[in-house]
């Protein structure tokens, strides 16, 4: 270190004193315990897109497949009206950066009032265009996640009074949703994308198809009787994956942003709030990254 005549040597270390970390813009209150902890697909993977799962509440100490609920990122101490209104807004204007803190305690009903605002119900109604329900996966794992498979040619039978249109054979129920609304988008078996970009030639050459439907064509039990949100995107909503087991998430925890994989889910149905039988009913689309969305970019941040 001195020169041509040095005769010691030292060790020199370095760590890291900076890194990247997901910020999320319209975050969302629900976070998924990740079924791979449980034997199952990761959620964030290709493998789960198109496969419904079963999300039942998990209290102070959820399991995989189990649902939780985030403060919004203003308010680590939340409450649960605060939370129900989370879950039923439009749009929330502003962006979780270093971490969310999970909320427990908050009624189921909180949970469905909040939830199925998008389908017309409740004293938050601010329904989807097409509020219509699908059918649920022939068979389920662990009574969690589905197998992707649910029967298209009934469905569009019994809502359509018409065959299943030839582009959606084999499609997911959110490609049939986009169908039906009239939207175009690019699909690669269960993947998908939409909205699509301007340019779709690297989607194509990637193998994706481009379905371009006729026109809009809600069934009459899609229309809902409240003034709709206009656009897709009112039955998709935003959800942070996390190794819950692995991280040890008991009660109210804070979850670090890099300890998160954010997906979209499209809600296929209303949430369950039966006594017997209280759950959220979710079709995977697809993991939300940096390179496919808008609302998450990558934030520089100092590391622990």
């Amino acid at each position: 270190l001195t020169g041509a005549t040095a005769t010691g040597f030292t060790n020199i270390t370095a760590d890291a004193t900076a890194g990247s970390a997901p910020m999320v813009c319209n975050p969302s209150p629900l976070m998924i315990c990740n079924t791979d902890e449980l034997g199952l697909d990761d959620l964030t993977s290709t493998a789960a897109a198109g496969k419904q799962i079963v999300l039942r509440e998990g209290g102070r100490s959820p399991a995989p497949g189990n649902f939780g609920l985030l403060c919004p990122p203003s308010d680590k101490n939340c409450g649960g009206e605060e939370v129900e209104q989370f879950l039923a807004a439009v749009e929330t204007p502003e962006c979780s950066v270093d971490f969310q803190s999970t909320k427990t305690g908050v009624t189921f009903s909180k949970v469905t009032n909040g939830i199925n605002s998008r389908f017309d119900m409740g004293t938050l109604a601010n329904p989807a265009e097409d509020i219509v329900s699908y059918p649920r996966d022939s068979a389920f794992s662990s009574n969690v996640l589905g197998n992707g498979n649910w029967n298209r040619d009934l469905y569009w039978g019994m809502e359509h009074r018409a065959r299943l249109p030839g582009v959606l054979t084999g499609a997911t129920r959110y490609q049939a949703y986009l169908y039906e609304m009239g939207e175009s988008y690019a699909h690669k078996g269960k993947q998908t994308v939409h909205p699509l970009p301007v340019d779709t030639s690297g989607l194509t050459a990637d193998g994706y198809t481009i379905v371009t439907p006729p026109g809009p064509n809600i069934p009459a039990a899609g229309v809902p009787s409240n003034p709709p949100v206009i656009g897709p995107g009112r039955r998709v909503i935003k959800a942070a994956v996390v190794q819950c087991q692995a991280l040890g998430v008991i009660g109210n925890t804070d979850i670090d942003s890099r300890d998160m994989q954010i997906i979209e889910v499209f809600l296929t149905e209303p949430a369950e709030s039966s006594r017997s039988n209280k759950a959220i009913i979710v079709e995977i689309v697809r993991p939300l990254t940096s390179s496919n969305s808008e609302k998450i970019s990558n934030n520089v941040r100092l590391l622990d």
